[in-house]
């Protein structure tokens, strides 16, 4: 070989060198991807509170208007027959003055006044509505509804109230006994009645948070029926109703319940709703709100809404 230059193999060719990331673009990369990440983290955030939010809204807006929707078909069919017009027509047995279906004896049978209410108080405290594990009355308005089924009566169910009417005249009685005679045609209507008040929770005191519903006592189908605990909507927090009255100028006026106003004066009736959401919202701040004649300031963090509504009555 001499002198000759020993040729290194190409495979043992020194790579060239490639630069890396320094520590200080290394830390300025690793900064710059969190905050990245924590305006991501952020939106995520307001984006699932709002959905929150949202979804709690919906919840209590629906409940508000099934249950304003509800009231109002019922308040619509108060009263009695169309068939019979003055109450001097309307003569009532005695039995079924006296019987106790759960409200105290005829509660359930004054047909002749087809919507009572109580402003603000439960009448009922010593009985039908008594605090027990399936209600307990919280607050507003009662609401007392009293009318027959809108298809007469194919049979006749013992201890039942019933309303029979022919064109001139008309009989409340229980089934069982005997009605007062009637020229044909004549028609036998069972009749109904249904008691409203706010419960302060949905479905047991025990539940957490109590979630506060519409609920009502309706008289139960079959014989012997008695007062059953029914649930109208979820997430009614209050309920307040005034009544539009005729004067004797003619005037309309609304005024709050009284078992003592005339029947027949009555036109028209307004409901008021306050709808309370299922759980509190941290941060967030009750305001006051106003049904009727009560500005209601709850102190607690629970979105609300009031819904109202005005029915003319038809049956009067």
């Amino acid at each position: 070989m001499g002198d000759a230059m020993i040729q290194r193999p190409a495979c043992l060719a020194r790579a060239p060198r490639q630069a890396g990331f320094s520590l200080i673009e290394l830390m300025v990369g690793i900064a710059i991807g969190l905050v990245v990440i924590a305006v991501m983290l952020q939106g995520f955030a307001a984006s699932s509170s709002t959905t929150r939010v949202n979804s709690l809204v919906s919840e209590y807006q629906t409940n508000g208007r099934y249950a304003l929707d509800f009231l109002k078909r019922e308040v619509q069919h108060a009263a009695l027959h169309p068939m019979v017009w003055d109450s001097a027509q309307v003569s009532v047995n005695a039995t079924v003055s006296a019987k106790n279906f759960g409200c105290g004896a005829g509660a359930s049978t004054d047909v002749m006044k087809g919507i009572t209410a109580w402003n603000d108080a439960n009448p009922y405290s010593a009985n039908c509505l008594a605090t027990s594990s399936s209600r307990q009355y919280a607050r507003g308005d009662v609401l007392l509804l009293r009318r027959v089924a809108l298809d007469a009566a194919t049979a006749i169910d013992a201890s039942a109230p019933y309303l029979r009417v022919g064109y001139s005249a008309g009989n409340v009685y229980l089934g069982g006994e005997a009605a007062i005679a009637m020229l044909a045609p004549f028609f036998d209507y069972r009749l109904l009645s249904d008691l409203y008040f706010i419960n302060a929770f949905t479905t047991s005191s025990t539940e957490d948070p109590m979630v506060p519903a519409l609920y009502r006592l309706t008289l139960s189908a079959g014989a012997n029926p008695f007062l059953v605990p029914e649930l109208v909507a979820s997430n009614v927090e209050h309920f307040a109703v005034q009544f539009g009255v005729l004067d004797t100028t003619g005037s309309l006026q609304y005024r709050n319940p009284d078992p003592a106003i005339d029947w027949t004066q009555v036109v028209s009736a307004r409901i008021w709703l306050l709808l309370r959401a299922s759980s509190p919202e941290n941060g967030f701040a009750s305001g006051t709100y106003t049904l009727g004649d009560v500005n209601y300031t709850p102190a607690d963090n629970f979105r609300r809404t009031v819904l109202s509504s005005t029915i003319n009555l038809r049956n009067r």
